[in-house]
C-alpha cells in the first residue's frame, strides 16, 4: 500500500474518532456532566502534531521525539527540584546518545543492552524508587532516552506506518480506558499506584486496543488475523506497565499530574507514559518474531 494511502487512511479514522468523540462529549448528559471535551480538544492538538511529525519523514520523527525528551526531562527535573549544572549534564548525557544513535545508525544486536539497562531501572522504579534520591534523575532520563531511541528504530523498521499503528492502538485504549473507568468503574485494583485506574477502564481499553488492531491493520498488512491479537494483547501489557510507571513516580511525589503543559490532562509524561514501553515491545516483537 501507497504511504499516502496509509498516512490518508489513519488521518481520516482519526478525523472521524475526533468528530464521534466531540459528539458524544457535547450531546450525552454523563459525558457533558464529566467535562469530557475538554480533555478532548487536548486531543485535537495532539494526534494532528504526531500524524504530520511521522510524516514528514526520517527528521520530522526525530524533532517530535526531541521534544518529547525536552519537556519529560524538563517535568521530572521540576518534581525534583534539581538545579546544578552536573546532576543534569549527567542525566542528559544517560540518556540523549541513545536517541542520537538511533538516529544515524541501523539497529545493532548489542543494542539490547541498554534495552536491558533500561528495563533493569523500570523496575527499580518500582521496587526502590524514593522521593529526593539523588539517582531519580538519572534513572528516569535513561528510560526516557532508550525507550525514545526505540520510537526511532521502529520507524526505521520500515518507515512511519509503525509509529503510526502503535500509536493509534495505545492511543484508543487510553482514552476508552478514562471513558470506561470513569462512567463504570468502582474496583480498582492498583489502588496503591494508580487510585483513579479501574477494572472496566482496562477492561474497556483492552477491547478497544484489539478492535483498533483491526481497525488500522492497513498499517500493518503482515500480520495475520493471530499476529493481530497478540498483538493487542502485547500493546495493552506494555501499555499498562507505562501507565504504572508514571502513576507509581506521581504517588511517590504525591502529585496528580507532571504538569500543566496540556492543560486539563497534565503534562507530556501524563501522555506518553503508555507509550514508553510499547513502542520498543513491538519492535522487538517484529525483529524477533515476525521479520
Amino acid at each position: 500500500m501507497e504511504i499516502n494511502n496509509i498516512a490518508y487512511q489513519g488521518a481520516i479514522l482519526w478525523a472521524i474518532f475526533l468528530v464521534l468523540g466531540a459528539a458524544l462529549s457535547l450531546l450525552i448528559r454523563p459525558f457533558k456532566e464529566r467535562n469530557f471535551f475538554s480533555r478532548l480538544k487536548v486531543w485535537l492538538f495532539i494526534i494532528p502534531v504526531f500524524l504530520s511529525a511521522i510524516y514528514l519523514g526520517k527528521w520530522g520523527f526525530f524533532g517530535l521525539v526531541v521534544f518529547c525528551f525536552s519537556a519529560s526531562y524538563y517535568e521530572i527535573a521540576r518534581l525534583n527540584k534539581e538545579m546544578k549544572f552536573w546532576p543534569h549534564f549527567f542525566s542528559i548525557m544517560l540518556a540523549l546518545p541513545w536517541i542520537i544513535v538511533a538516529q544515524l545508525f541501523e539497529y545493532n544486536s548489542w543494542l539490547i543492552i541498554p534495552a536491558l539497562l533500561a528495563s533493569a531501572m523500570v523496575l527499580y522504579v518500582f521496587i526502590s524508587w524514593k522521593q529526593n534520591n539523588p539517582w531519580n534523575l538519572p534513572v528516569f532520563s535513561l528510560i526516557l532516552g532508550v525507550s525514545l531511541s526505540y520510537w526511532l528504530y521502529l520507524y526505521g523498521f520500515a518507515g512511519f506506518r509503525l509509529p503510526l499503528f502503535v500509536f493509534s492502538v495505545v492511543s484508543l485504549c487510553d482514552v476508552m480506558a478514562f471513558v470506561c473507568g470513569r462512567l463504570l468503574g468502582r474496583f480498582k485494583p492498583f489502588s496503591k499506584i494508580s487510585p483513579h485506574k479501574t477494572a472496566a477502564g482496562y477492561l474497556g481499553g483492552f477491547l478497544s486496543a484489539l478492535a483498533a488492531v483491526f481497525l488500522f491493520r492497513f498499517a500493518v498488512p503482515n500480520l495475520n488475523f493471530f499476529q493481530l491479537i497478540f498483538t493487542g494483547f502485547l500493546l495493552v501489557a506494555s501499555g499498562i506497565i507505562g501507565d504504572l510507571l508514571g502513576s507509581k513516580i506521581k504517588r511517590l511525589y504525591n502529585v496528580k499530574d507532571f504538569s500543566h503543559l496540556l492543560g486539563p490532562m497534565g503534562g507530556i509524561i501524563d501522555r506518553l507514559d503508555s507509550l514508553l514501553i510499547t513502542m520498543g515491545t513491538f519492535y522487538f516483537y517484529l525483529v524477533v518474531f515476525i521479520k
